[in-house]
């Protein structure tokens, strides 16, 4: 009995050898083919692996920057440099936060809640005469037609000279108040001669709208909102003889000090857009159109106005230096000396980047 039973055993171990290797001689191909299907899965494992890691340590060197926009057509290289990614591909990732006027875009950098900020040279003067620790790495545009005044003809004005006693705004301490005064004094009138009060550029549109005031001084595209909203009652004052605003890019000194790689990167995104504007018109203002919310067709019209170039030139500082005068003689500047503005231009970035752009000594 013992016997019979180990060959009972014997004879299903036999069997079941015979089973398994004719399963395997009989499905040599499917044994194949799931050994290289196995190996195809550990290897896309393997570079799916590689690939998160090469994105982490690709996002990891995409360096962050907060920047103040102003969106008006001035902006036009800041605005283009981001919606055409060149930020992006400068290994930047630019977080706009936008503001109603150059002088807070400037407060936002003065106050640490942005790296850059784009802004016209009068607040820059301001920030001289405080002793505010600033610098300017490029201008990006200038025009002389961009601060104009508006006014209501319904009010008895058709001409500079009707301003007289009429209650106007501008928003002090910004170039369209530089303007307003040169305007004025370019028509034999003063300040004095205005009642001045004191608006946020989209502020002035309403009170122009509701008859609260009979004219407002400031740049695009808050004229074209005013003459958008009251239609024939609007009469437009050029100032194209006056004053030319330029428009900078602004970052506190000891950022500039201690990440000049940022700066670099930043400054090479802005003259990629440079030449984008120059080499693509029409979609550059359709872009400046859609970002401002001004009509296309009248940007298309006013877009000769505007020279968009990354630069440092002699004529920054001249405006500036012209600008603080005035301030000391009306009596509106921290000081009575002139600060020494070419200590809050920095050139040697752009000058490293674009040499010929580069003309202040």
């Amino acid at each position: 009995m013992k016997k019979l039973k180990i060959r009972i055993e014997k004879n299903l171990k036999q069997n079941r050898l015979s089973f398994m290797t004719r399963i395997i001689s009989g499905n040599k191909n499917y044994i194949l083919l799931i050994l290289v299907l196995f190996t195809l899965v550990l290897f896309g494992c393997e570079k799916s692996q590689e690939k998160q890691s090469a994105e982490k340590a690709g996002s990891s060197s995409v360096l962050q920057v907060i920047l103040a926009e102003n969106p008006v057509p001035l902006s036009a290289v800041t605005i283009i440099a981001h919606e055409k990614n060149f930020f992006k591909r400068n290994g930047l990732e630019a977080d706009v936060k936008q503001f109603t006027s150059g002088k807070l875009s400037l407060d936002a950098v003065l106050g640490g809640g942005a790296d850059f900020g784009t802004v016209a040279e009068t607040p820059l003067m301001h920030a001289g005469f405080s002793g505010q620790r600033v610098y300017v790495i490029a201008t990006i545009a200038y025009s002389n037609n961009d601060c104009k005044v508006i006014a209501r003809k319904d009010r008895g004005i058709a001409s500079p000279s009707d301003l007289k006693g009429k209650k106007v705004a501008t928003f002090i301490g910004t170039s369209a108040e530089f303007f307003m005064n040169a305007f004025l004094k370019s028509h034999g009138l003063s300040s004095s001669d205005v009642k001045v009060t004191n608006l946020k550029p989209p502020d002035m549109v309403t009170a122009l709208v509701q008859g609260e005031i009979d004219a407002y001084f400031i740049w695009e595209p808050h004229i074209y909102n005013g003459k958008n909203q009251i239609g024939d009652k609007a009469v437009i004052f050029s100032g194209k003889e006056i004053y030319t605003e330029t428009f900078n890019i602004a970052v506190m000194e000891k950022f500039a000090k201690e990440k000049p790689d940022v700066v670099m990167k930043f400054i090479r995104a802005l003259i990629e857009a440079e030449k984008f504007i120059a080499q693509n018109r029409e979609e550059a203002i359709s872009v400046i159109s859609d970002h401002t919310g001004m009509n296309r067709n009248v940007l298309a019209n006013i877009w000769e106005d505007f020279n968009f170039e990354v630069v440092l030139q002699p004529s920054l500082l001249d405006f500036m230096q012209k600008e603080a005068q005035w301030a000391i003689d009306s009596g509106i500047a921290a000081g009575t000396t002139i600060p020494d503005y070419r200590l809050m231009i920095l050139t040697e970035p752009l000058k490293e980047i674009k040499p010929n752009s580069v003309t202040i000594k």
